[in-house]
């Protein structure tokens, strides 16, 4: 990790204005820290979930697959936490949570159906869960800056297109007039070492099996001058593909971003970025 930047005359004497001021100004501002993790809803470490939150000291905090037990865990850790629904049970299937936790006052929350139809693939049929009910996102000042931070998880057992889709559905809320952040898993599996064995299963289509869904994210986003700090990164513990992003302005210089190496329990890496606004 590298190192955070940390940047009078006498009444009598005359002020000489400093043509550096405003540039030392701003580089004295502390970086604000934003990660996302994905908790794993089955999750057997629960019990330490709190504590690892504080440590992660984070600005912004945006967790998916948070089961309803755990709220009560979360409450505290930080000043702010708002919440919307992601999986709603089929068949007594737990329910779970988006969380955006805060240590700054929030001036407003917002929840978005995806509006998506029904998955139809087999696995959406045999897992017996809804998947990606809401996304949500929260408007916040940092550092005198207007920014709004998205939480997202698109579903798994489907298609890359129907994520796409959800994820283009998203790009309707993104703000003119702030700094937009869009964390979170997007399960973006799909790509050419995968699409042949699986796309029987989650219900490809013909297009479906052309897609590489990482690319086509960074695409779709590019055109919103957000990038992929964590571009073609490792962000599960099972499987060598990224999964997790937290997408950043192209015009906010970041001071570190790194992939957390400690899991307490889920199956995801926290991705950790500071922002230098």
């Amino acid at each position: 990790m590298e190192d955070y930047n940390r940047i009078a005359l006498t009444a009598a004497q005359k002020t000489i204005k400093n043509p550096s001021s405003t540039t030392q100004k701003a580089d004295s501002k502390k970086a604000v820290k934003l990660i996302t993790w994905n908790i794993y809803r089955r999750n057997r470490h629960l019990d330490k979930l709190a504590d690892f939150v504080r440590s992660l000291n984070a600005d912004v905090l945006c967790l998916q697959e948070v089961p309803l037990t755990a709220l009560p865990l979360l409450e505290g850790t930080m000043p702010h936490m708002v919440t919307c629904r992601e999986f709603e049970p089929h068949k007594k299937r737990m329910e779970t949570q988006l969380v955006i936790l805060s240590k700054h006052p929030l001036e407003t929350h917002t929840r978005v159906e995806h509006g998506s139809p029904p998955a139809t693939s087999r696995a959406a049929k045999w897992s017996g869960k809804c998947e990606g009910k809401e996304f949500h996102f929260v408007d916040l000042m940092l550092n005198g800056q207007p920014i709004r931070v998205f939480n997202v998880h698109l579903p798994l057992k489907v298609p890359p297109s129907f994520r796409l889709a959800e994820l283009d559905y998203l790009r309707k809320y993104l703000a003119a007039d702030r700094k937009n952040f869009v964390c979170g898993d997007f399960n973006s599996f799909g790509g050419p070492l995968v699409n042949p064995s699986w796309g029987w299963y989650y219900g490809y289509t013909s297009r479906d099996y052309l897609i590489h869904e990482r690319r086509h994210i960074e695409q779709m986003m590019a055109a919103h001058h957000l990038t992929n700090p964590f571009s073609g990164k490792r962000t599960h513990q099972m499987l060598n593909i990224q999964l997790d992003y937290i997408l950043t302005p192209s015009d906010v210089p970041l001071q570190n971003t790194q992939i957390l190496s400690t899991r307490c329990g889920s199956d995801h890496y926290p991705l950790l970025i500071e922002a230098k606004l």
